[in-house]
Formats: structure tokens, C-alpha cells, sequence
């Protein structure tokens, strides 16, 4: 299951619950970052992502997921900042330059160890564009990590 929050925007948060995710499961989170980039484009702002990863991708999904991105017009990739993945495992960061391989219009996109390590990434991101998060926000949004890494392979040590 792929949960989307946006509600701490420009922080869009992301879990991968179950590490299964349907073809329509990732057509459906693209059309919503459509959303978002279009609304995006329209306040002339920008976002960042993070993600919890509790699964790999298997490469029919890194295959699929590299062809949604390379059918996102410009424009709309542009809004993304800069786009974070949670992970500790040395595989999981090397499917991310795997995608990033396959897609070379995908967004700054780095694998971190920790929330604490996304955030602080991600704030460096939005700070290039004058973007201040503040710390209220952040901290729900720390929450809000924290809270999906129960699911991680890695609870403890991503929560940090």
C-alpha cells in the first residue's frame, strides 16, 4: 500500500506500508504528484518528497516506476526539489541509482539512514528557493515519519 501526505506541504511524505504495489497503485500516486505539481506550477512554489521505504522494488516496479516518470512533462518534475528515500539497506540504495539510471529525469533523489536525515536534507532543498518549513510543521511531519517507520525493517534506527 503507497500512502501519499500531503498535508505537510511543501514536505509530501510517502510510506510503502506492505512493499505491494500494484501497476494501478503507482499509476495512482502518479496522478496525484500531478496534482500536486500542478497546483505546484499554478502558486509558482515547490515541494520536496520523502519516503519511508519498507520494501524494495522489484524491477517490473523500478521498470514502471522509470517509464511514469519519464512521461511527466518538465515542467512538472521541476517542482520537486529534491526527493528522499529512508532506507538502511545497501540494496534498496542501489535500486535508487537503478532508477535513477532508468529515468534520468527523476528528481534529486538520494537514499538517507534516518527521518532526521531526510528532514534536514529536504529543508536544505526548499531553503535553495527560500522556502522556510516551520518547526511546528516539521515536527508533525517528523511525527508522521516516525510513526510509518514502525513498519520499517528498521524501526529504531530510522526514527533517529
Amino acid at each position: 500500500m503507497i500512502t501519499l501526505n500531503d498535508a505537510h506541504y511543501p514536505l509530501v511524505l510517502m510510506s510503502f506500508r506492505d512493499g505491494v504495489c500494484s501497476p494501478a497503485d503507482y499509476r495512482a500516486l502518479f496522478t496525484r504528484f500531478q496534482s500536486l505539481a500542478t497546483n505546484a506550477i499554478k502558486r509558482d512554489t515547490y515541494h520536496v518528497t520523502i519516503t519511508v521505504s519498507t520494501a524494495g522494488l522489484s524491477p517490473t516496479d523500478r521498470k514502471l516506476v522509470g517509464e511514469l516518470t519519464n512521461d511527466v512533462p518538465r515542467a512538472e518534475i521541476d517542482r520537486t526539489l529534491g526527493a528522499f528515500v529512508i532506507d538502511q539497506r545497501a540494496v534498496v540504495r542501489g535500486m535508487i541509482t537503478a532508477l535513477r539510471w532508468i529515468s534520468p529525469k527523476m528528481p534529486n533523489l538520494r537514499a538517507v539512514s534516518s527521518v532526521d536525515h531526510a528532514l534536514s536534507g529536504a529543508l536544505e532543498c526548499l531553503a535553495v528557493r527560500g522556502i522556510v518549513v516551520d518547526s511546528r510543521q516539521r515536527e508533525r511531519a517528523r511525527q508522521w515519519l516516525v510513526g510509518e517507520s514502525r513498519f520499517s525493517l528498521f524501526p529504531a534506527a530510522i526514527a533517529r
